[in-house]
């Protein structure tokens, strides 16, 4: 049980949370939390002392890997926290202060989607593009601390969402295409080094986010296809669910099939 949950990402060490590229100027880190402490915590507005040795880690991970790519001193890296803001200012001052959150309570709402509001995506996607336009050497480095193991879903979607922002990519497909395949374990390996870009299987998002980015498709590259303003209202006549992912049982049962009304 144990080595189930380390390979899924529960119980690392700080030492062992690593981050890793999802592009040459995007990288991603994880945090994965009890679900009690991550209770305690947001309901409080507090960090544990584990996660922040975990972001002191970070700190020195991300300074490191800067030095030996760029040298010292060289281009500017800039947190996107994608989970409950900090409200700490030592920690901030970790990554000199270089950070973007969002104080309300957005994140994982319902639980294990790994989703945020398609405005939220927007702004993101906008201020990642803007950091990255500053300087040639720039990176942002995508942080996702959560209790149901979707951190790297959630990381995955805001790579797929950037490529499609910023970089022209007009379909989801070739966003994650592009993209590593969604991975457990943690390296410094950009994509075209390990050759997951060529060789990897094709990364998957969850149901829910892959038509998040398919809206943010539509509405950047494809905005003619979009229904008139000021026309007959929308009815709808069913809504399909299906259990999150992070409820489903582990083994030994069928998934839980989608029910409608």
């Amino acid at each position: 049980a144990l080595d189930h949950c380390r390979s899924l990402g529960f119980g690392l060490s700080a030492q062992e949370a690593k981050p890793y590229y999802l592009t040459d100027r995007l990288l991603a880190c994880i945090y994965e939390e009890d679900r009690e402490s991550w209770n305690r915590s947001v309901r409080h507005s507090t960090l544990s002392e584990s996660y922040k040795q975990h972001l002191r880690e970070l700190a020195n991970e991300l300074r490191s890997l800067r030095d030996s790519t760029t040298g010292p001193e060289v281009g500017g890296t800039q947190i996107v926290n994608l989970g409950p803001a900090w409200r700490d200012p030592a920690v901030y001052s970790y990554f000199n202060n270089s950070v973007m959150e969002f104080p309300d309570k957005i994140w994982e709402r319902p639980p294990g989607l790994a989703l945020c509001p398609l405005h939220v995506i927007f702004t993101i996607c906008s201020q990642m593009h803007q950091w990255l336009s500053l300087a040639s050497d720039n990176v942002v480095v995508l942080h996702a601390r959560t209790c149901t193991g979707s951190g790297r879903d959630l990381v995955h979607l805001l790579g797929v969402c950037h490529l499609i922002y910023s970089m022209g990519v007009d379909t989801v497909r070739l966003a994650l295409d592009t993209l590593p395949p969604l991975r457990r374990g943690g390296s410094h390996a950009r994509p075209y080094e390990s050759g997951s870009l060529r060789s990897g299987r094709r990364g998957r998002l969850l149901p829910a986010a892959t038509r998040y980015a398919e809206y943010l498709c539509t509405l950047l590259h494809r905005p003619c296809s979009l229904p008139p303003q000021g026309e007959q209202p929308l009815l709808l006549r069913g809504l399909l669910c299906s259990r999150p992912t992070v409820f489903a049982p582990r083994s030994g049962a069928s998934t839980p099939q989608p029910k409608g009304w």
